[in-house]
């Protein structure tokens, strides 16, 4: 019954596919996300416009509070697959958005038995933190991943174990250029991270460096001014 409410609250919300299944992963109950969820959504955010929906009801989902918290650990589920198996822009997009992450390492939430499960958030927020600071360890996590596919076998829903193959030395040319080209895609995205991060503290120099110049004309009047009158 919960299933078909949630389903019509999807149609008449106006939620897309990709929405509609990260709210289905992240549905306040006590159930995990399963495996095939966390697949479908992974596969969906390579596809621009659903990466930007999944990430837009994600963002929701980690901005609860409360009673709401498993909203918050299950988003955080989601983003750490998508660490793992999903487009390389969430690194991007999560790693400039840090101080969300950093921020539910401190989630407090006691429930009505007295039991603190906010910890829950705090462990899964810590973990894809670590991740996000560490993106060489990402990279390896990457490519060794099980059932690891290249962005065009996620594009067509064929994963790369499934194609035939009868030449084992194709096969590993091809394992091999797939891993390359994903480490490259996460590689620009980890580069993309950098130069935004860095334009940022460019700007808030430079913004700081003006503030500090615009006084110096009134603190030089002023310093007349306590000239003059002494």
């Amino acid at each position: 019954m919960k299933a078909t409410i949630r389903a019509a609250k999807a149609v008449t919300k106006g939620y897309s596919d990709a929405q509609s299944k990260v709210r289905d992963a992240t549905k306040n109950d006590s159930s995990s996300p399963s495996a095939r969820e966390l697949d479908e959504i992974a596969h969906l955010s390579y596809s621009r416009p659903d990466f930007i929906e999944i990430m837009e009801l994600v963002d929701k989902r980690l901005n609860d509070k409360g009673k709401l918290w498993r909203h918050v650990y299950k988003a955080l589920a989601v983003i750490n697959h998508l660490l793992h198996a999903g487009s390389p822009q969430v690194y991007h997009y999560c790693h400039n958005n840090l101080y969300v992450f950093k921020t539910l390492r401190e989630f407090q939430y006691i429930d009505d038995a007295g039991m603190d499960v906010g910890q829950t958030v705090r462990s899964e927020a810590k973990e894809v933190t670590t991740l996000l600071l560490s993106p060489e360890e990402l990279k390896s996590r990457r490519r060794r991943g099980p059932g690891s596919t290249s962005f065009n076998d996620r594009v067509r829903g064929t994963p790369r174990r499934e194609r035939p193959n009868s030449d084992p030395r194709q096969s590993a040319q091809q394992g091999k250029r797939q891993r390359s080209e994903e480490d490259g895609d996460l590689a620009r995205a980890i580069e993309l991270s950098k130069s935004v991060e860095e334009e940022r503290l460019r700007k808030i120099r430079d913004s700081n460096n003006g503030g500090l110049f615009d006084l110096v004309p009134e603190y030089v009047l002023l310093c007349m001014s306590w000239t003059y009158s002494v």
